[in-house]
């Protein structure tokens, strides 16, 4: 058998060809989840993998990564359903308040 290819992740592939330390996601969608498994991915240990749209090379990095997400309200997380995984995935978050009001 031959090795699988990563899945086609065009995101994660921008950043891993740009060497991006802190990816900067802007407005986070507040009606989405985050994945907990790939935030875990991005700032562990883990082998990044991922492949851009229509092509067979599978970009490669160990390095992590520090997500900086801004939104008007806190994204759920998927573990809230578990109370220990929703716990842990706390421990690696760190909320910002900035309690502004623009008219």
């Amino acid at each position: 058998g031959g090795t699988s290819l990563a899945k086609p992740s065009p995101s994660l592939g921008r950043l891993l060809i740009n060497d991006t330390r802190v990816p900067i996601m802007e407005e986070v969608d507040d009606t989405k989840c985050i994945k907990e498994t790939e935030l875990k991915r991005a700032t562990g240990a883990d082998t990044l993998l991922a492949r851009l749209l229509f092509s067979n090379v599978q970009l490669r990095s160990g390095r992590r990564m520090l997500p900086v997400f801004t939104a008007n309200t806190l994204p759920q997380l998927h573990a809230q359903r578990d109370t220990n995984a929703h716990g842990a995935m706390r421990k690696r978050l760190l909320v910002i308040e900035a309690p502004n009001h623009f008219v």
